[in-house]
């Protein structure tokens, strides 16, 4: 069976693609990786489009010429955006079903064509730092092209490396109020004087570790906490694929009320991760616990409302 022709992405999925690191370099440097096309008009492709787009040009019959550079048969991702496309199927007199259906016509049968929900419109108000209007890459510049950690819940909880934690750039541009540090040292320019905004997770990667389940537990619940208050975190290790995956499948799992494999294929559809099994392992045992303590805790506040209330009706 062959997969849908084209398919509605979110903005969060393209921010993902366009982020997603090898050895710690971007991605975007393998030729065979992401073709991102902008369907937009010429004028508004040149005034700024997404960082690494692809804009097509018109012959002189006005019909488009597919770049002999594009390569569509060996892309792992092809993706298109336009203004602000919504809905699928596309608008047969709209320029990005034209595009849609030349790519189409030049991929394999496998491939699917990606359209961005919401488009340039959407995501440039989301992600204002991933639009430029540079159009031409030399294969060293798309592999210095700074990184973003990896957006696991949207605008909230991210999962990256130490040098995303550090960078005071990327903290601006993601409004990073929160770290969780896995990794194996204290982080002295993160961690600040409010314990609020910073979490200790120190798990080593090397053995399975006997506190894991309270570490793990503790991270949740700092997490959560982030989360309610509606302040973005940032959970980081070096790599960002074993210890600080482990902490985000575990916070998912919580959070989502999800098994901790299906916690683990969540976060794997945002990031490429490896985390410990002995890590995985607990996740279940850990948040039956965490979902009977909020449990406790709605029921004891629940029942001080009530007291409250029945307080105040007796002094009327």
């Amino acid at each position: 069976m062959f997969p849908p022709p084209f398919e509605l992405i979110e903005c969060i999925d393209l921010f993902n693609i366009l982020n997603a690191e090898i050895n710690g370099l971007a991605r975007l440097s393998d030729t065979n990786y992401l073709y991102l096309l902008d369907c937009r008009s010429r004028k508004e492709y040149d005034e700024s489009h997404i960082i690494s787009a692809n804009h097509i040009r018109r012959n002189e019959d006005g019909q488009y010429d597919m770049p002999w550079r594009a390569d569509l048969e060996t892309r792992e991702h092809i993706v298109l955006y336009d203004s602000r496309t919504n809905n699928l199927p596309l608008k047969e007199q709209d320029e990005i079903y034209t595009c849609a259906s030349l790519l189409q016509q030049h991929a394999t049968a496998l491939t699917t064509i990606r359209i961005v929900k919401g488009g340039f419109q959407l995501f440039s108000k989301l992600y204002p730092f991933l639009r430029t209007s540079q159009s031409l890459y030399s294969p060293k510049e798309l592999e210095l092209i700074q990184t973003y950690p990896n957006e696991i819940c949207p605008n909230l909880v991210y999962l990256g490396r130490r040098q995303h934690a550090v960078n005071s750039q990327i903290v601006k541009d993601l409004k990073i109020r929160a770290y969780v540090n896995c990794t194996t040292h204290e982080d002295y320019l993160v961690q600040g004087d409010d314990t609020r905004k910073y979490c200790r997770v120190s798990i080593d990667d090397v053995h399975d570790a006997d506190n894991i389940f309270e570490l793990l537990h503790n991270a949740v619940n700092f997490i959560s906490v982030a989360y309610d208050r509606g302040d973005p975190v940032l959970v980081y290790s070096d790599r960002g694929v074993s210890r600080s995956a482990a902490v985000i499948v575990a916070f998912i799992s919580f959070q989502m009320r999800m098994s901790s494999q299906q916690a683990l294929k969540y976060v794997e559809e945002h990031r490429p991760i490896r985390p410990q099994q002995s890590f995985i392992a607990c996740i279940d045992n850990l948040n039956e616990k965490l979902q009977e303590l909020k449990e406790a805790m709605s029921n004891a506040n629940q029942i001080s409302i009530d007291a409250d209330a029945d307080d105040e009706q007796a002094s009327h």
